[in-house]
């Protein structure tokens, strides 16, 4: 089993087998793709594909089974709409995927899938994009720096329930590249008003 280091990920370590994540040179076809910039000579870009097929829940996210026959593993997004979702395994979905590569030339490429949308025909019974807690669509932004021990634990406490999506990584280290992430407006003026009501600034 091969395990890779990904700073950008919050300096994790990301076993490819069992996160949704594939090592190899096949590119899928994307459509949104955003290109992001480079980290430590790795290009970074990000983009949408879809599918029609069948979801079976697992420990590590969602298998896929296409209608063509195609079989992979995405992730479940962390802190999306939904994270409950149990689909049912002989019903056939449109499936939306939001997938990351990241290349590094005549090296290797590494391809990252999270689930975006599940769509029961024109009923959609989860989409990643919608924040849990207000309610509203999402953006995808580059995340922001905040340095972990600024912060006591009672604000992580208010963030899980009250703004989980304020679009910031709380890091030990605050150097290195950014990862996209999904941002509420909503929890990040909440995030920001906690914040300079502890007296922190970044």
């Amino acid at each position: 089993m091969r395990i890779y280091h990904f700073p950008w990920l919050a300096a994790v370590s990301l076993v490819l087998t069992s996160c949704g994540a594939t090592n190899g040179t096949k590119r899928p076809r994307l459509r949104e793709t955003v290109s992001y910039g480079e980290f430590s000579g790795e290009k970074l870009e990000e983009g949408k594909r879809s599918t029609t097929g069948t979801l079976k829940k697992s420990p590590s996210g969602f298998e896929v089974t296409g209608a063509d026959g195609s079989h992979f593993l995405v992730r479940a997004a962390r802190l999306g709409d939904r994270s409950d979702f149990v689909p049912d395994p002989g019903k056939e979905y449109r499936i939306d995927i939001l997938t990351r590569i990241v290349s590094r030339p005549k090296a290797y490429t590494y391809i990252y899938d999270e689930l975006a949308k599940v769509s029961d025909g024109e009923r959609v019974i989860y989409d990643a994009s919608l924040c849990p807690v207000h309610r509203v669509t999402m953006m995808r932004k580059p995340e922001g720096r905040a340095t972990k021990d600024d912060y006591p634990r009672s604000f992580y406490r208010q963030r899980e329930e009250k703004f989980p999506n304020d679009g910031i990584s709380y890091l030990g280290c605050v150097e290195g590249g950014s990862d996209l992430r999904w941002s509420c407006p909503e929890c990040y003026r909440l995030s920001e008003r906690r914040a300079k009501e502890l007296g922190i600034k970044e």
